[in-house]
């Protein structure tokens, strides 16, 4: 059915069967009562297919965009965020276990970056080298050598702030952020 199968919730309770003619979208829902929480989606056009991350299933998944049809490409995952392709492999989050994770499309792990992070939620690949890693925990951002894992640097934020997603600016880019900002 339209419910792809996911019938319980995060602590495994069977919750319902979705009913065909309900809008679903309108409906406010806990996330401890979702039967599929998604962190992250893309989608490939080229592929016509969505990658997915589903939190409560600790899954990364493909959808087909025409059937629907979902595809497991990864189980056993730990709260997963923030789905990124890179080099035709897929990269995410995987939250609790601290670490940022890379595949192949066919669910192969090909790299493992962990390291002290506290519940990462997302990161950002710059140049294929560093690799920024949202710590929501203690508020950091820590810079890392994506190959080797060492840790470069690392920013402190009031512990006020959640940090849970990251975007890296060109210099060009965020003194152009900056100029708008200031104004």
């Amino acid at each position: 059915g339209f419910d792809a199968g996911y019938t319980k919730n995060a602590l495994g309770l069977k919750l319902r069967q979705l009913q065909p003619g309900i809008n679903y979208s309108k409906k406010s829902i806990p996330t401890v009562n979702q039967t599929i929480h998604i962190n992250s989606a893309i989608l490939n056009e080229k592929e016509n297919v969505i990658y997915a991350t589903f939190f409560h299933q600790d899954q990364l998944v493909k959808i087909d965009c025409q059937s629907g049809e979902v595809l497991i490409i990864s189980e056993g995952l730990n709260y997963p965020h923030s789905v990124r392709e890179r080099e035709g492999n897929l990269m995410i989050a995987n939250t609790r276990s601290n670490e940022v994770l890379e595949f192949n499309k066919g669910g192969k792990l090909i790299h493992r970056v962990s390291g002290p992070f506290q519940w990462v939620r997302d990161y950002e690949l710059v140049n294929n080298k560093i690799i920024f890693i949202a710590s929501a925990n203690d508020n950091s951002i820590y810079s890392v050598d994506y190959f080797s894992g060492e840790v470069i640097g690392k920013i402190c934020f009031n512990k006020e702030w959640g940090i849970s997603k990251i975007k890296y600016f060109t210099k060009e880019q965020g003194d152009l952020i900056f100029r708008f900002s200031s104004e």
